[in-house]
């Protein structure tokens, strides 16, 4: 690709000047300027080898009776095979992490542009399978209109090209939309649950005895809060169940149960939030009155006063089962937790002692 390079000299005044390009050019590239090349401009044409080149020139001036030649200045391009990785100037959905629900009859709409923009640059598209582009190529700022036919999980990615120039696309760029709902499984959930107040994966519950299910963190896939849902378990729903984030249920079988919350997204389809519960004959033995008692109030704020059992080792872990505290206690007296630097949000407290467990739940807020 023929490229233009220009110098000038600061106070030239009237003076006569004649600009010294090199003879030849380094690294294989050549001149489109015919000689004698002594203006202030001329076109060069690089080389179809990619790397660095550093082009000199200088002035010869004669004025007044003065003449002499200046300094060199340089010129350093760096060329490359590959067209620049270009940029979204425009999307109607989220760019980031988090993916927009679109439903059936929305279209998305984006606009690409070339970072280094020249003749004959295209923006290409392409898609998961059911996603249509128009136009497809676009030009360099140009909007399209996006369609899809399948539902889910869809992604949309552009590349700068330029066949003309011979030049290898460029890197890739994408982002993704939701199209009527979203396809979750255990590992995307973003709704956290407590079983009998630990997490989901961290525990089991034992076979026909009572158990409490806590819903929190209740956003949707698409980082919006969901205020209205409803349980199943294994497929049937809880009597007096909806709405309620704590709800409690017997367990009737063992071996693994599926725990759901349903949601209805704005497209009026329903997405299921679930994670497996693991149900069990036995378990740990009752744990005895007396094991912890919470001496600062609950809803805690920057400090947490615990009073445990002499012989107790204590661990708090956030609602991503990341442990924020582990320690023995110091025989039976209060132990001060400082919480001023933990995010607000739910914990959970073991307190073990031998072979029991005793579980609790502790907000702070601040």
């Amino acid at each position: 690709r023929p490229l233009s390079l220009s110098a000038s000299i600061s106070q030239a005044g009237g003076a006569s000047i004649s600009y010294n390009w090199p003879t030849t050019l380094p690294n294989g590239w050549t001149y489109q300027t015919p000689a004698p090349r002594t203006g202030p401009s001329v076109i060069v044409v690089p080389s179809g080898s990619p790397g660095t080149t550093t082009i000199p020139v200088s002035a010869t001036y004669s004025c007044s009776g003065i003449s002499g030649t200046t300094a060199s200045a340089s010129a350093t391009i760096t060329t490359g095979s590959q067209v620049a990785t270009p940029y979204f100037a425009q999307a109607s959905v989220a760019l980031g992490v988090v993916p927009t629900l679109i439903c059936t009859d929305e279209v998305v709409t984006a606009t690409v542009t070339a970072t280094v923009a020249g003749a004959g640059t295209s923006i290409y598209w392409t898609g998961s399978s059911g996603v249509s582009v128009s136009p497809n190529p676009s030009a360099s700022g140009q909007q399209v209109s996006i369609t899809a036919t399948h539902n889910g999980l869809l992604t949309v990615t552009a590349q700068a090209g330029n066949p003309r120039l011979g030049c290898q696309s460029s890197n890739p760029i994408s982002f993704s939309f939701v199209r009527e709902r979203a396809p979750l499984d255990y590992n995307t959930n973003p709704v956290l649950l407590s079983v009998n107040g630990q997490l989901a994966n961290a525990g089991s519950v034992i076979v026909n005895r009572p158990a409490t299910l806590e819903a929190y963190q209740l956003y949707d896939y698409y980082g919006s809060p969901i205020s209205s849902f409803r349980w199943e378990v294994d497929g049937q729903q809880p009597p007096n169940s909806a709405d309620r984030t704590l709800i409690a249920h017997v367990f009737r079988q063992t071996g693994t149960s599926q725990v759901c919350l349903i949601a209805t997204n704005r497209c009026g389809a329903r997405e299921y939030y679930c994670w497996q519960v693991g149900v069990q004959t036995t378990g740990e033995g009752p744990v005895e009155e007396g094991e912890l008692s919470l001496v600062s109030a609950n809803p805690t704020d920057a400090t947490l006063l615990l009073r445990p059992a002499p012989d107790a080792a204590l661990s708090i872990y956030n609602s991503q089962g990341l442990p924020m505290y582990e320690g023995p206690t110091h025989g039976g007296q209060v132990l001060k937790i400082d919480t001023h630097a933990w995010p607000a949000g739910l914990y959970f407290l073991h307190s073990r002692r031998g072979q029991k467990t005793a579980r609790y739940q502790i907000q702070v807020n601040h």
